[in-house]
Order: structure tokens, then sequence, then C-alpha cells
């Protein structure tokens, strides 16, 4: 039995089928987000959970068997899995925490660079196959109408803002791949392609928070040349210090936002009017639910693959309320401390890029819903991650 977990561990084999279950999972997902019809066999969610559930147990009890867990990555392990299931089990809508919950604890030691690669690739492909099958008719290109941004086109995706989000999240997982590599015609590129999707879809988050990131990666660069005022890198570090917790002062901040809010006050419709509305549909779903422990199931209108659903749209678009109303406030502390940790790491390890990444995502989150989304967001995956720190000559040996 030693010589067989050794032999698992010598040859990276744990991480090798980790990285074919991810691929697998993001394969999946990021179909769902598409307008590809694809009929899954019956209960092929549950196949895919007990398969990831597997192989996470089995990986954790050979990773406390050869003592690679610290006391702190074991009981949090516990905790996520714990808190995730029970809302999982005990609602009829949100069954998928089950392969959350497994994917991050399953990704220990696991080099995110191999995740953030994977994930990529996969997305990219998917996505380059829905854009190109939109607009050759073989899968419909869904148009909304605004009468602010003119018609917003999904590209191939369910609607315009997740087209928008899954070109962010590449974004930010290709900066953070390349990590002191990244090159000034690479900006540049990423700077086109976001331009390309805004004019195409209009995802006016997505856009701003890749053009932030963009700006944190220029800033980044300037604070590793030399002879840059120390200034810039010291200002680098404390962004990062506090952004460590960007999460937590981004849930924290909507919370009480949308405690304050008035739909009445001239003040606060005008400013939610600038963020589509965002306020005012909590508010509407507040009204019938509440915030509890763990979570409850919340009929929402708006899931996309309908252009004629903004007559009657009830979403939970920001993704601090949605995790705390749907999931429960539990699980909301849990994802808090988890991307805390996994910044706090990621810190630790010298990958500051990666620290100002979580920032901007948590930013996103602050108007979309995709914090813990599989198909979008890997930076989830972060806290039991294998973060290796590279210079730029590393790097690009390594590429």
């Amino acid at each position: 039995m030693d010589k067989i977990l050794k032999k698992l561990d010598y040859y990276n084999l744990w991480n090798k089928a980790y990285l074919i279950i991810l691929g697998l999972y993001v394969l999946i997902n990021v179909l769902d987000t598409t307008m590809f019809e694809i009929n899954w066999p019956e209960k092929m969610g549950y196949v895919l959970y007990a398969i990831v559930g597997g192989y996470a147990i089995a990986k954790m009890i050979c990773f406390v068997y050869l003592k690679r867990y610290r006391a702190w990555e074991l009981i949090f392990s516990f905790i996520i899995i714990g808190t995730f299931t029970i809302p999982a089990v005990f609602t009829t809508s949100y069954s998928y925490l089950f392969g959350i919950a497994f994917l991050i604890v399953g990704a220990k030691d696991v080099d995110f660079d191999d995740i953030l690669k994977v994930y990529m690739i996969v997305t990219a492909a998917v996505l380059i196959c829905a854009v190109v099958a939109s607009q050759t008719g073989l899968i419909v290109n869904l148009q909304y109408e605004d009468p602010n941004k003119g018609i917003r086109n999904s590209m191939g995706t369910i609607y315009p803002t997740d087209f928008g989000a899954h070109i962010f999240y590449l974004a930010v997982a290709w900066v953070c791949y390349r990590n002191k590599a990244l090159t000034w015609l690479e900006i540049g590129i990423i700077s086109a392609v976001t331009i390309v999707a805004y004019v195409l879809s209009a995802p006016v988050t997505s856009a701003a928070c890749t053009f932030i990131m963009l700006f944190m990666c220029i800033w980044d660069k300037l604070a590793d040349k030399t002879g840059s005022p120390m200034i810039v890198s010291k200002a680098e570090d404390i962004v990062c210090r506090i952004g460590q917790f960007a999460v937590g002062i981004f849930a924290a901040g909507y919370l009480l936002m949308q405690h304050l809010y008035d739909p009445l006050n001239i003040y606060w419709s005008e400013f939610d009017y600038k963020i589509s509305l965002r306020l005012y549909y909590t508010y509407q779903i507040l009204e019938k639910y509440s915030i509890r422990l763990f979570g409850q199931d919340i009929e929402e209108k708006g899931f996309g693959r309908d252009p004629d659903m903004t007559h009657d749209y009830l979403f939970l678009d920001d993704s601090y309320m949605a995790i705390a109303l749907k999931y429960g406030i539990v699980i909301l502390a849990v994802v808090i401390i988890m991307f805390a940790a996994g910044q706090y790491r990621a810190y630790r390890s010298n990958r500051l890029i990666i620290v100002l990444a979580g920032i901007v995502i948590a930013l996103h989150c602050f108007m979309e819903h995709h914090l813990i989304e599989a198909a979008y967001n890997p930076f989830m995956l972060l806290i039991f991650a294998k973060i290796g720190a590279y210079t730029y000559k590393e790097r690009k040996h390594k590429l």
C-alpha cells in the first residue's frame, strides 16, 4: 500500500488526473453557457460530481497518509466540503456545489499555472467554436436591443455579458499565467480583443475590468523596471497587502449598500440606474426572501437564452448577494476566507499579478455573478494549489 501511494505521488499521477477531470468539468460547464444544443445523458451531472468527489476524497486520504497536509489545509478542506454540501443536499437547484467544493479541495498541490493553462485551452476552444458557429448559422446568435447600447450580440453564448465575462476571465488568466513575461504586444492584443467584444456585445463591466487589469499589469512592469521610482513599487506592495481582502471588502460594501438602498430616494435611484438596476432587482427579491445560514431555492428570471426575458427580468447579478441569498451567509463567509487565503499565498509567493487580478475579479463580481462558477473563474481554485514564483527568465523558459 505504501509503495503504491508513493508511486502515485512520484509519477505526479494525482496532478495529471486532476487536470484531466478539471478539463472535462470546465468543458461541460462552458458548453452550458453557449447556444450549442447538447443532450447530456440523464444524471450526467451526478456522474461528474461522483468522479470529482471520488478523486478528491481518495487524494485527501492518500495525502493524509503521506503527511502532505498542514493542519489548516485539512481543517479548511473539511469546512469547505461540509458547508457547500448542506445547500447542495437540501435545496433542489444547487447540487453543482458538490462539484465546486471537490474541485477546490482536489486542487491541493496542483500547479496553479497548469490549472490556468487547462482552463484557457478549454474555454478558448469552446468560445471560438461558439463565435464561428453563431456567425455561420450553425447556432443562434442571440441579439438584445438596448436603448442606450444598441444591438448587443451574444456571439454564440447565452447572453452578451456572458460573452464579455468569458473574454475578461481569459484575459486575466493569460496575464497571470504569463506573469513577468507579459509583453507589450500581448497587452495590445488583449486590448484589441476587448474593444472588439465591447463593440459587438457592450459588456461594460467586463470591458472596464479588463482594462483595469491591463493598467495594473503596466503598473507592475513599471515597478519592475530598472531605475523606476521606489514609490511605484511601494504603492504596488501596499495595494497588494490590502487587496488580499478584496472579496471581503467588496462583499461587505455591497451588502451595506443594499441595506441602505431606498428605491424612493432619487439619489439612490440615479445611482442604481447607472449600475443597471442591480440594487432594485435585489430589493425585489429581498421582499420575498431573507438571508439564511445555508440559503434557499430562489426563483430567478434572467438566465439568458431568450431575448424577450428583459420584460420580466428578476436576477441576482451581484456575486456576493447571490451567494448570501442562494447558498447562505455561512458559505459567503467561507468563500471570503477562501479567497483571502489564496491571495495571501500568492502574495507570499511573490505572484503580485495574481493578487492584483484578485482585486479586479472582486470588483467584477460586484456587478456579475461568476465568483464561484467553474465555467468562468479558475481563481477559486487558488487556495490549495501550488503557487510557483518565477523570474522573467524562468517563466520565459517554462513557456
